[in-house]
Parts: structure tokens; C-alpha cells; sequence
């Protein structure tokens, strides 16, 4: 709403704007607010008055005193008053009015108001302005302080408007989705022409209508239909002055100070709804309804309601959003939903009296939070919670406040919440899990995921997400896969030669995004490398799976070939592959794999990175290449760094991201490296141990005729521990194929 426009309504309007002092750390001092009226009263007095001069004097004292030749002829001369009480404890109000309208005097009048409570008055924000051809002009006044009264100077008859405002106010931004339908949102604006000076003048007010847009990116995504130039009535976001911005700071949404029911509400929001595409008028009050202000937008809903907000605003033409606001109160109760946060905002409106203008300048106001329940917090003038299940039914009231120094005066603003804990819904997320990447080139992957639970609505949105960072979300490069529930394939593209990547299968429902466990690889270099697109390999009936790590690619199952014979028996070199199967039982070889004695596995040789009992093109790991998978998947410590080097366990969370997810309680298998319980047959003992919380692979390193060295992951430990032993010791083999 912009105010210049005024003319076109009245030929010039004068509003006065006076600022309410209170030291609210004299609480034992303070005034009990005067209840709100039934209805206003409207006091006039009229006297023919002649180029003499001569004066018009009302019941409350206020008078017009105008001096001899201001007039030239015989004038019948009307001074009318709407005068408000105070309004709970915030503003008072008055309207007066003279007639006959757009009367000039030859010489200036002198009208005098008077004022109950001098102390209240503030001459820092006194301030008096015309309207006249599209101009603001700020009028000569002066406040008698000894007479107890406001005196005016005025040259032509206008309404004047007379508002005891605040310098401080609290303001609570309450996001939309917790408002009422009906609730009225309110903001200051500048001072036309649109300078950086905040003030009362003009303002404006808006209808929030009880529903919300996710989609929208302003008012917390609430719908406010509003009237503003050149559109007139709408929601139109682009054309949206709730927004903080350098015209426009919020004071808040506010309630009607009296009973509405739900069919009260609901005809309040219908017929602002009704009124969308209405066309825009400046500033007042009509019962045409063709064009509308904020004011008439809104103060008819309410009549449209069988109720209003400003009583015998009929008899008032011109009506400012600040009259609203001053017979509104702050919401003070709201519905919220276990499981869901609440973010509630809080700040302080100061008026700095350096540059003469209301701010919201965290500088000048510190905010505090009273009474708050358990688990929620108040950090940078913010309230959060999300209240438990064991609140449903339960009610909180919080209590808020800002205080700001002013000069040498401290001011003080308090408002409560009542918040009333309801079962929430629609607040569980879905379940996904990622699929391992496969199909690895220098800039292209396959992965997926499978989402075996929606959560508490449809999924409307899946895929994979992926970065080179650590925990990829859909900020961050994505692929879209069809919706719901099931398993589904992704195809990675636009990757970078050689670089390790992060991805997270993940699913979007009304709730919000899941995402399964993360997941790495490394695509392939330039020159080749890695698994160079080999993505399983079939060895003695069976199919072993690859996993690219770095520049490496290794099975991603335990070796399982050969002849199964006791555990009590010594495996020999007698041109059969044999194996250990954990309790004499081929079950678990089919599970874990096969458990081989040193010697048996390297083919009886002893060089380094030996094929052994490996399929042709791969060999198995020597004591370097394992300190290099160590080193890759470590998130602190990297190859070559000389923790590798050392005995027993070494790195962060090596071994963690290792371990198979499934036979690990605390397994992260980030890598896809799957490593499994294998257990061990002891070489001295000939027997089995570990299998519940114990995974040991051999290297193909000796130190000497009896012991060489193996790798062993944990319960427990998220290391990889490195020693040597007794080469009858019957472990894990993984392979790794040859550069």
C-alpha cells in the first residue's frame, strides 16, 4: 500500500505520529492497560465563525482556535473526534476530523489535542505530515508540555490521525504453517520518497488465508492475499512486501482481539480468497468493494464475517494498517505436531534515535527465552524444538523478550506462546539402502539402491547423489529414477578420470530425503588401471565380483576353492588345492569362504605377490598392496603415510570402512570391500576360533621359514591390525589382480 496515492481519495490527509515510552524494568510502576472499549466514542461540536476568529472546544478539552481575518467570510466550522483507549498496553489512537473538508484558512489555526499522560510523550519520533499533490510536508508542531496537550499548526481541514506508538517492539516470526486462517500479517514501510527511514507511516497489513505452498520461498511458505499497486488483490509471490527487504520489515503476524469460530475463520479466508484479481486502491475504507486497500481488504473480510476490527470505522474514510494493529493482539497460541520442529525467530523493532528510524539491527536489542521445554533450545535469538511423543496432549507456554537501551532508558517488551502438542504425522522418512557401483569407466558408473519402506507418504523422488566430499546430498549432483518403493538401477555420468567419488542412494517424500549408506570408488585412469571394466570373474565353478579401490581392484568375496579336509589335518603339497571349511562345515565356506595354511595358498613359493591358488591375472596381496587399500580407505591417514609401516592396529577407520555391514556390528563398508567373519584354524591346537567378531587375511610375505604376514579386522576396533605368525595358521584369501 502506498500511501502518496491518498489524494485521489482525500484532497490531503495529516497524520501525526507520537511515541509511547514505557520502562518495563519498572514493572512495579506500570499502568494496567484500560480494557478495550465496546465501541469508540465519537464526540463533534460545531460553531459559525466569522472573520473575527473564534474557537471550537470539544467535551475532552481539544480545540480548534482560529485567529481573527483567517477567514474571510461567515463559516460554519465542524470539529469531529473517534477517540480509542488504550490498547493492551501498546498504542492509543485517535481521528479527528474537520469540516467543512478542504477548507483553507488565510492565516494558520492552531488546534490543540490534549494529552492525559504528558510522561507517555517522546518528541524524538514527534512527527506531523500533509499529503498534498502526491508530496508528503511535514507540518510545523510543537508540544506543550505545562498545558498538557499537543498543539498542532494547520492551514486547511483534513483528517488527522494521532497514533502513541512504541520504541521497542517485540516481534515473534511464527512460520505460516502454524497461523489461523484470519490471522493479519503486518510490516513497517519507508518513508516516501522510499528512503532507509522506517516509520509507521504508511505500512502494511495482509490476510493470511490458512494454507501453505512448500514451493513458495517467501513468509515461511504462507499464503497471504494482499492489495498492493499496480496488481491489487493476489498471493503473487514476486509481488510479495512481507519479504525483509529495504522497503518493508516485518512486525509480525497478529490476532483478532475477541471469539471467532471455525466458520467465522472460514468465511474470513473465503472471501479474501474471493477477492483475488480485485483492482488496487490507495489507502481508506470502502463498502463498494471494487477496489480495495490492505485496510478495506481486510477489515471487510472480517465484516464480511459479521465482525470487525475497528469499530465505527464507517465513520472513519481514512484508516491506517497501525489502527488494525493496535486492536489486534500478538498470536499467543499455536498447535504443534510431535516429531516436528519449530523454528520460531526472534527480534527486537528499535527505534535508533541516531537515524531517526524503527530497525531491527541485533545491535541494538538482546532477545531471551523464559520457561522453556525440555529439549528445546534458544541460540542467536531463535527458538527450536521438536517436541517428543511423551508432550502429545500436553501445553507449553514460553515466554519471550527483547530489550533494547535507548538513550539513558532501557526498554523492555515481553510476549508468551502457549504451544499445544498434538500427534504428529507425515513426519517418518523413508527407508534406502545403497547398491554397490559397478561398471566403472574413466567419467561413467552403474549403482542404485532399494527402497524397502515409503515412510509415512509415497516416495515422489529417487536416485543416486554423489560427490568427491564425504556424505553426498541432492545439493550435490544427482540422477532421478522413477518413484515409490523397490529396487532401481542409476547411471553415473560426467565423472572425472581417476578421482575417488562418494555416493548415496537416496528417496524424497512429503517428509522430506533419506538417503541410504554411503558408498566409494575411484573411476579409472586415462592410460587404464584398476578393473579395467572387469567386473566379476568365474574361477572353478564359481563367480567371484571385483571392487575397484584407488588404482586397485580386488575380489570383493573371500577365495573359496579346493577340497575340504578336517581340521586336524596338515594341508600338503600334493598337487590338490585344500582348504579349511570353519566347524568342519562346507556351509561356511559357502558363506565366508575357505581358510588356507600359508604354504597351500602360495602354491608352495615363497616370492612376493605370487599367484598362488589365485585364478590367471591375479595374485595375492603382498604386505605393500594391503598398505595401500589401508591407506585409500582411511579418512585420516593416507598412503604412504608411515602409520602403515607400524605392527598391531594402526590408522582411524581403515578396518570400519572395510567391514561388511551385515556380519559387523560396527561395519561401515564404504569401499564395497565387503570383508567378512572368517574365523581361524590354529596351527598348533587344529581347531577353529573367531568366527563371531574376527576377519584375518594372509599376505604373501614371509620373514623367514616358520611365519609371515597377515591382516586382521575386529569387533571393536575400527583399525586394521598387522603382524606376523606362524605360517599353519589357516586364513581368509582375498586376490588382487595384476597391473
Amino acid at each position: 500500500m502506498k500511501a502518496p496515492r491518498i489524494i485521489s481519495l482525500f484532497s490531503i490527509l495529516i497524520i501525526v505520529m507520537v511515541t509511547v515510552t514505557y520502562n518495563s524494568c519498572k514493572k512495579d510502576k506500570e499502568e494496567e492497560p484500560a480494557p478495550l472499549p465496546q465501541n469508540d466514542t465519537l464526540i463533534s461540536a460545531s460553531a459559525n465563525i466569522g472573520p473575527g476568529g473564534g474557537q471550537i472546544e470539544l467535551p475532552d478539552g481539544s480545540k480548534l482556535i482560529i485567529p481573527a481575518n483567517a477567514l474571510s467570510s461567515n463559516t460554519m466550522i465542524t470539529l469531529s473526534k473517534v477517540k480509542g483507549a488504550p490498547i493492551i498496553g501498546e498504542a492509543d489512537y485517535e481521528f479527528i476530523k474537520l469540516e467543512p473538508e478542504g477548507l483553507i484558512y488565510n492565516s494558520p489555526v492552531t488546534l490543540e489535542i490534549p494529552i492525559s499522560n504528558m510522561a507517555k510523550l517522546d518528541t524524538s519520533v514527534f512527527s506531523v505530515y500533509t499529503v498534498h499533490n502526491d508530496q508528503y510536508e511535514e507540518t510545523i508542531s510543537t508540544i506543550n508540555t505545562q498545558k498538557q496537550q499537543v498543539q498542532i499548526t494547520i492551514n486547511h481541514h483534513s483528517w488527522l490521525s494521532l497514533f502513541y506508538t512504541q520504541k521497542l517492539y517485540i516481534v515473534l516470526n511464527i512460520p505460516g504453517e502454524y497461523l489461523r486462517k484470519g490471522d493479519l500479517i503486518y510490516i513497517m514501510e519507508t518513508v516516501y520518497p522510499f528512503t532507509d527511514v522506517f516509520t509507521w507511516f504508511p505500512g502494511h497489513t495482509g490476510l493470511y488465508l490458512g494454507t501453505t505452498d512448500p514451493q513458495s520461498n517467501a513468509n515461511n511458505g504462507q499464503i497471504i492475499v494482499e492489495s498492493v499497486p499496480p496488481n491489487g488483490v493476489g498471493t503473487d509471490e514476486s509481488f510479495n512486501k512481507f519479504r525483509e527487504d529495504s522497503e518493508h520489515l516485518y512486525m509480525g503476524a497478529r490476532r483478532y482481539n475477541g471469539t471467532t469460530t471455525d466458520q467465522d475463520r472460514t468465511e474470513i479466508a473465503t472471501f479474501g480468497i474471493e477477492k483475488i484479481g480485485a483492482c488496487y486502491w490507495p489507502i481508506g475504507y470502502l463498502t463498494a468493494f471494487q477496489c480495495l486497500s490492505c485496510v478495506d481488504l481486510t477489515e471487510n473480510a472480517y465484516e464480511f464475517a459479521g465482525l470487525n476490527i475497528v469499530p465505527n470505522i464507517s465513520e472513519i474514510p481514512f484508516n491506517l494498517p497501525y489502527t488494525q494493529y493496535t486492536l489486534t493482539m500478538p498470536v499467543d497460541e499455536v498447535d504443534v505436531k510431535s516429531g516436528e520442529k519449530i523454528s520460531i525467530p526472534v527480534f527486537g523493532v528499535v527505534w535508533d534515535k541516531q537515524d531517526n528510524s524503527y530497525t531491527k539491527s541485533s545491535q541494538l536489542f538482546s532477545a531471551n527465552c523464559y520457561n522453556i521445554p525440555s529439549g528445546a533450545t534458544f541460540q542467536n535469538n531463535k527458538f527450536e524444538w521438536e517436541p517428543p511423543a511423551s508432550a502429545i496432549g500436553n501445553s507449553y507456554t514460553v515466554n519471550f523478550s527483547v530489550t533494547s537501551q535507548i538513550g539513558n532508558t532501557t526498554y523492555k517488551q515481553s510476549q508468551s506462546l502457549k504451544m499445544n502438542v498434538t500427534q504428529g504425522g507425515g513426519t517418518e522418512l523413508p527407508t534406502v539402502t545403497t547398491n554397490s557401483v559397478t561398471n566403472i569407466t574413466e567419467t561413467t558408473a552403474t549403482c542404485g539402491g532399494n527402497i524397502s519402506d515409503q515412510g509415512s507418504s509415497t516416495v515422489t523422488s529417487r536416485g543416486v547423489c554423489w560427490s568427491t566430499s564425504s556424505n553426498p546430498t541432492i545439493a550435490d549432483d544427482y540422477t532421478t529414477d522413477g518413484s515409490g518403493t523397490g529396487s532401481f538401477t542409476s547411471n553415473i555420468t560426467g565423472l572425472t578420470a581417476n578421482t575417488p567419488y562418494y555416493v548415496r542412494a537416496f528417496a524424497t517424500n512429503n517428509a522430506g530425503t533419506a538417503y541410504g549408506s554411503q558408498r566409494t570408488f575411484t573411476t579409472q585412469g586415462s592410460g587404464g588401471g584398476g578393473c579395467d571394466g572387469v567386473t566379476s570373474v568365474p574361477y572353478q565353478g564359481q563367480t567371484y565380483n571385483t571392487v575397484e579401490i584407488g588404482d586397485q581392484c580386488w575380489f570383493k568375496e573371500n577365495l573359496n576353492i579346493g577340497t575340504m579336509i578336517n581340521g586336524s589335518q596338515e594341508q600338503t603339497n600334493n598337487s590338490q588345492i585344500e582348504k579349511y571349511c570353519y566347524g568342519n562345515s562346507i556351509s561356511n565356506c559357502e558363506t565366508n569362504g575357505g581358510l588356507y595354511q600359508w604354504d597351500e595358498m602360495m602354491q608352495y613359493v615363497t616370492s612376493q605377490g605370487a599367484q598362488g591358488i589365485c585364478p590367471d591375472g591375479w595374485h595375492i596381496p603382498t604386505d605393500d598392496e594391503w598398505k595401500i587399500l589401508e591407506g585409500t580407505v582411511d579418512s585420516q591417514y593416507g598412503v604412504g603415510n608411515s602409520v602403515w609401516n607400524q605392527t598391531d592396529f594402526r590408522g582411524y577407520d581403515a578396518g570400519k570402512n572395510l567391514k561388511d555391514e551385515t556380519n559387523w556390528y560396527d561395519g561401515a563398508n564404504l569401499f564395497d570391500f565387503s570383508a567378512f567373519h572368517t574365523g581361524n584354524r590354529h596351527y598348533s591346537l587344529k581347531n577353529f576360533h573367531n568366527l563371531d567378531d574376527s576377519g584375518l587375511y594372509w599376505c604373501s610375505d614371509d620373514t623367514g621359514s616358520s611365519e609371515a604376514y597377515y591382516r586382521l579386522m575386529h569387533n571393536g576396533n575400527d583399525g586394521v591390525y598387522r603382524t606376523t605368525t606362524d605360517k599353519g595358521m589357516g586364513f581368509a584369501v582375498r586376490c588382487i589382480k595384476n597391473n
